[in-house]
């Protein structure tokens, strides 16, 4: 508990993401009903062209 407190801030890494995120990559329609927030972590995750092609 005391870690993850005085990490509070601190940029996760990628594979603090990926842990966090299920270590999967989102399908289209996941992607685009998903939170800014989680798309950019998508984005981070695996490349803007990964989601190029999502129509949202």
């Amino acid at each position: 508990m005391k870690k993850s407190i005085s990490n509070l801030g601190e940029a996760l890494n990628k594979a603090d993401q990926k842990q966090i995120n299920g270590g999967r990559m989102f399908t289209c329609d996941e992607f685009c009903s998903a939170s800014p927030q989680a798309q950019q972590l998508q984005i981070d995750l695996y490349g803007y062209d990964a989601f190029q092609m999502c129509p949202c």
